[in-house]
């Protein structure tokens, strides 16, 4: 039945995505060797992979929030989007190998500057805000 194929499509992408995201940060850690970036710094934090499995975005972060470090990292992985690609169709065979394109994913920094909000003094000497009647 060809309903079912579909009910299992979702979870076979989920399953690729982690299966893509544990092997790039392997390959990432091992054998990407590149000047302008440590690979010890990029973290890969998720993998969406499209309905048909073509195509996969893939979520970093850099250690610090240094601009030019996030600008380099994505140079570098973009760049080594067809060497990443190669090396996870020889690590694991999937029936396809999906392009590879590169976001940062800015949560981390988002979540960072939430706690520096709360930490900071003006919000935490504020008591709670109560409506005069």
């Amino acid at each position: 039945m060809e309903i079912s194929e579909d009910l299992h499509a979702p979870v076979r992408e989920l399953r690729v995505a982690e299966l893509i995201r544990e092997h790039l940060s392997g390959i990432l850690h091992k054998d990407l060797r590149d000047p302008r970036i440590r690979p010890a710094d990029i973290t890969v934090t998720d993998v969406r992979v499209s309905r048909g499995g073509r195509r996969a975005v893939v979520y970093f972060t850099c250690i610090g929030h240094d601009p030019e470090a996030k600008s380099a990292a994505l140079k570098v992985l973009c760049g080594a989007s067809g060497y990443l690609r190669s090396s996870l169709a020889r690590r694991h065979a999937m029936r396809r190998t999906p392009e590879l394109s590169f976001l940062y994913d800015e949560i981390s920094e988002r979540g960072s500057r939430v706690d520096d909000l709360l930490a900071s003094p003006s919000l935490a000497h504020r008591g709670p805000e109560v409506a005069d009647p």
